[in-house]
């Protein structure tokens, strides 16, 4: 990315995994993103009453909440959802820690518009996000 350290995509990082939580927010940063790392799927959904992300990385393995719960709840699309809830249309990237932890169909179904299994590359992170956000004109 070639934009000033001011014009960065901001990405939330909504995992319970420490490790992976410290790999993609340290070295997105480093990709030309700015991150905020949130520690469960219903805190990210709380987070949003109060403020907006460019896209969202998301851990297939949250302990919480499932994350097609999540996604689908963020797009208000969940029948569990608040009616006034915020909705939000932005890029959502679903990681997986093993592979087939979730299906790819899952995550388009619940309204993601990516999934990344192992082994992870930032790069390729980096580039799936960017992908995500060209094509949502961010």
């Amino acid at each position: 990315m070639s934009e000033s350290a001011l014009e960065r995509p901001h990405l939330a990082i909504v995992s319970d995994d420490l490790s992976l939580t410290h790999f993609l927010t340290e070295g997105l940063v480093y990709e030309g993103f700015w991150t905020s790392a949130i520690g469960s799927g219903l805190q990210f959904l709380e987070v949003l009453r109060l403020r907006s992300f460019e896209g969202v990385i998301l851990d297939a393995g949250l302990g919480d909440i499932a994350v097609q719960e999540v996604i689908r709840r963020m797009r208000g699309t969940s029948d569990r959802a608040a009616a006034e809830a915020p909705r939000s249309d932005m890029p959502a990237l679903v990681i997986a820690g093993i592979p087939g932890e979730i299906a790819l169909a899952d995550v388009l179904a619940a309204g993601g518009q990516g999934l990344l299994e192992p082994p992870l590359e930032l790069e390729d992170v980096s580039a799936a996000m960017s992908r995500l956000l060209a094509q949502a004109g961010i």
